[in-house]
Parts: C-alpha cells; structure tokens; sequence
C-alpha cells in the first residue's frame, strides 16, 4: 500500500480498504481477529459470501449439495483453501446459511 512496513499499521495489507465500514482497515480487522478470512485472501469473510459455491445469491441446499458432493476431495467447496472439502468447509457454509448480504 506505498506506506513502509515499520510505520504501517497492518503491514502486508492495504490499509485504504475497509469493505465492511467499521473504520479500520480490513487487514487490521484480520490480523486482530476481528474479522476472520477462512480462504486466506486478505478479504474479511462478512465482505464475501464464499460460501455461495454456485453463485445464486444465497448459501442453501444447493450449495451443500455440491460441498457433500466433493467431501474429501479437492476444488469446489474447499472454503478455506485447505486442499481438502472437509467439516471445517461445512461449519463455514453453515454458518453463512442465509441470503448473501454483499
């Protein structure tokens, strides 16, 4: 983000980008753990509906049909990027259950 890491206030993160509005800085929600980021991405899960895996707009059967569909494989609904479709992906899409808000 230009500003150098021994002054920065979240270094490795853009500190201009606050994509859930509560004035701080996304990375410093991450790093504080005030947001959390399943995927690992930089961007606070509450600004992504990364459990919407066939993009309709909602996390619903659908989506944990495809999730149970690949269990124990790889790809699409590995939600937090582990390499493996697992229970740690069906407590995020599960707890994401709903319309997205995004």
């Amino acid at each position: 983000d230009g500003v150098p890491d021994c002054i920065d206030a979240c270094p490795g993160f853009d500190d201009t980008i606050d994509c859930n509005a509560n004035g701080v800085a996304d990375g410093c929600d991450i790093l504080a753990g005030t947001s959390v980021d399943s995927n690992q991405d930089g961007i606070p899960d509450e600004c992504q509906c990364i459990a919407d895996v066939n993009d309709s707009g909602s996390v619903d059967g659908a989506d944990l049909a495809i999730l149970l569909g690949n269990w124990a494989g790889s790809g699409v609904g590995d939600l937090d990027g582990s390499g493996s479709v697992d229970a740690a992906d069906l407590a995020i899409l599960l707890g994401a259950w709903g319309p997205c808000l995004n």
